[in-house]
């Protein structure tokens, strides 16, 4: 049985923030269920792939991967931009849970890519690896973020 990786609290052992206020505020909560079961199938599948992987396996990985990449920035886009333009209230637990999302996202996405390399190397590689890539490339900020980091250096901005 897959371990739920998405509905508890961010801690030391890797699982994935709720995002409660997003859900509250602007987003679906079937939307973000969807989210977090294509990301928990993503992660399965990359945690399955192996130098021996067929390359319908890698090519299940990709598709998948960039499922989960096109709706966690489909939800992440808006919710910005409305923090932006003063529509949506911030809340660090929401960006903390986008950023563990990407995170979560980003580690499994670094074991595809490196399938996809091993493929590329032998003359295999798809258009989806390319994509994979780029996706890859753009979530970096987000992914590699330290949402604590993050609040020590705003908070005094956002109080002011």
């Amino acid at each position: 049985m897959n371990e739920d990786r998405t509905t508890a609290s961010a801690s030391a052992n890797g699982s994935i923030s709720p995002l409660q206020t997003i859900a509250e505020t602007w987003a679906a909560p079937a939307e973000l269920n969807e989210l977090d079961g294509l990301l928990n199938d993503y992660i399965d599948l990359a945690e399955r792939l192996s130098d021996a992987s067929a390359g319908s396996e890698l090519t299940d990985a990709l598709t998948a991967g960039m499922r989960a990449f096109h709706l966690l920035r489909r939800l992440n886009l808006p919710w910005s931009e409305g923090i932006h333009a003063g529509r949506i209230t911030h809340h660090w637990e929401d960006t903390r849970g986008i950023c563990d999302r990407y995170q979560k996202w980003s580690a499994a996405s670094r074991r595809v890519l490196e399938q996809n390399r091993q493929a590329r190397i032998s003359g295999r590689e798809s258009a989806d690896g390319r994509l994979l890539r780029d996706a890859f490339i753009e979530a970096i900020p987000a992914a590699s973020a330290n949402v604590d980091d993050l609040k020590e250096a705003f908070e005094p901005a956002i109080q002011a």
